[in-house]
């Protein structure tokens, strides 16, 4: 805790807030804190309002009584002296599936509080591109030894989706087969939020409308939502939201050939379709450092024969927090 800001200040206030041998003495201290000096004259007023803790890296800055850092890539949290931090750590979200592509996952979401000494070693997972799971995320170090899943792909239609933090969507059907695709399971960490992605739908055998919509992917608050029926991809399932940065980790939309799933939000990419026409459409990529899934790609709607590709899934993040004073 800071030393006071104005008033008298004590040798034995010093010794308290920064340590030190006995018998103690005021030369003891110098350089002890930023503002304080390193040789020469010294005063006990150079002491007011400093602290023995302190902590550099990633993005700093203040919220209400509470000091963040925020990592949208790799680095260290760089810390002297000891304080109770919480933190959120989200990796990176998965990326949709192509051609009735069923949405990807959002990573893992994980909050924590330690009392943190030392250094904190942080990994930021990259988003999966199309078909591709997301990358994990870490922050290991300093009391804190957490790993999260990026999240499972969406994948084509025909396939089931990726496993990961929450699972990718599985893929729509089309010309006519009536068959259903599972959405991939949450893997997540212990205390870890992730769910399982949606099913696609099958496909009618035969008939005008031969395609069957994609599942959404899982999202950090909610399962991917099951395609709705033949032609239509289904929603990705619902975000979280801590304490800044707005809303986070949703699952990506399923693509569909007549209408397309949206996400999750948190960043998280819309479906795609055709809406009725020949020409494909591509699934919506999610927002950097979300750590949502992107969309699905559209597909054959009425013998449309063009395919769209899948959206990539959004960066992962890290953003820790303690008590400013």
């Amino acid at each position: 805790m800071a030393l006071q800001s104005s008033g008298a200040i004590s040798l034995q206030n010093i010794a308290t807030e920064f340590g030190g041998s006995t018998p103690h003495s005021i030369s003891e201290y110098y350089g002890a804190a930023t503002g304080v000096p390193g040789s020469g004259e010294i005063d006990f007023a150079d002491f007011y309002g400093k602290s023995s803790f302190s902590a550099s890296g990633g993005t700093k800055f203040t919220s209400g009584s509470y000091t963040y850092h925020r990592f949208t890539g790799s680095g260290t949290l760089s810390v002297t002296g000891s304080k109770s931090m919480d933190i959120l750590v989200i990796a990176g979200g998965g990326g949709g599936g192509a051609d009735l592509g069923g949405g990807g996952g959002a990573g893992e979401y994980k909050t924590a509080t330690a009392t943190v000494t030392g250094n904190i070693t942080m990994t930021i997972g990259g988003g999966g591109g199309q078909h591709g799971n997301g990358g994990d995320s870490k922050a290991i170090g300093g009391g804190f030894n957490i790993d999260c899943n990026g999240g499972g792909a969406g994948r084509q239609n025909s396939n089931n989706g990726n496993s990961g933090g929450s699972g990718g969507g599985g893929g729509g059907s089309v010309d006519g087969a009536n068959v259903t695709r599972s959405g991939g399971s949450s893997v997540k960490t212990a205390s870890g939020f992730g769910n399982a992605g949606g099913t696609g739908h099958p496909a009618p055998n035969g008939g005008g409308i031969n395609s069957g919509g994609a599942g959404g992917g899982g999202g950090s608050n909610s399962a991917g939502s099951n395609g709705l029926s033949n032609t239509r991809g289904a929603n990705g399932g619902g975000s979280k939201t801590w304490h800044v940065d707005g809303a986070k980790a949703g699952g990506g939309g399923g693509g569909g050939a007549q209408s397309n799933g949206n996400g999750g939000g948190g960043g998280a990419g819309n479906g795609a379709s055709q809406n009725g026409g020949n020409n494909a459409l591509h699934g919506f990529s999610a927002s950097a450092n979300s750590g949502s899934g992107g969309g699905g790609g559209s597909g054959r709607y009425h013998g449309g024969q063009s395919t769209g590709s899948g959206g990539s899934g959004g960066s992962g993040i890290i953003l820790i927090r303690y008590l400013t004073a």
